[in-house]
């Protein structure tokens, strides 16, 4: 296992997972103004993505790049966080945060194809270093959309970041 990309994605989480956990609460405060059960419900979801994705961020920041299995137990996290994504975007966004919806979008697709440049990464015998930053600025986009997505909860303009490029 490739150590030093491990610690680039453990450093990632340990910033942007703490960034997610206060826009999520920030995004329960605005969704909580609404009592319709379409608002409710994507409350509820957003406060289970915001969950998963603190376990995950502790679950990737806990492995031992010493561990044989750390390579499996990571990508594993990664695939777990790609389906977390994805469900978040299939979801009906509320009408009154339509524009939120291809933030999601946006950053599931990023999540999809930063997990699987990484499996192509690690489990390739010969690291591809050029991927792997592909696979790492892929991974910090979609988190960037979901802060944007966050920031139309509050209220506040939003902008579609630049995406990484191929």
């Amino acid at each position: 296992m490739n150590t030093l990309t491990l610690s680039t994605i453990k450093e990632n989480c340990k910033f942007i997972f703490p960034l997610l956990s206060v826009s999520a609460a920030l995004v329960l405060t605005g969704c909580t103004g609404g009592t319709d059960s379409a608002t409710e419900h994507y409350r509820e979801k957003v406060e289970a993505f915001s969950a998963d994705m603190d376990t995950l961020s502790a679950s990737i920041n806990g492995i031992s790049p010493e561990d044989e299995s750390s390579t499996e137990t990571m990508l594993g996290y990664l695939d777990d966080m790609d389906q977390r994504f994805a469900e978040m975007a299939a979801l009906e966004v509320p009408e009154k945060y339509s524009d939120a919806s291809g933030y999601m979008t946006a950053a599931s697709q990023s999540m999809s194809d930063a997990v699987l440049s990484f499996h192509v990464v690690y489990e390739s015998s010969d690291f591809d270093e050029a991927l792997a930053d592909k696979a790492m600025a892929k991974y910090r986009y979609a988190f960037e959309c979901v802060e944007q997505m966050c920031n139309i909860f509050e209220g506040q303009q939003a902008s579609m970041p630049e995406a990484p490029s191929e």
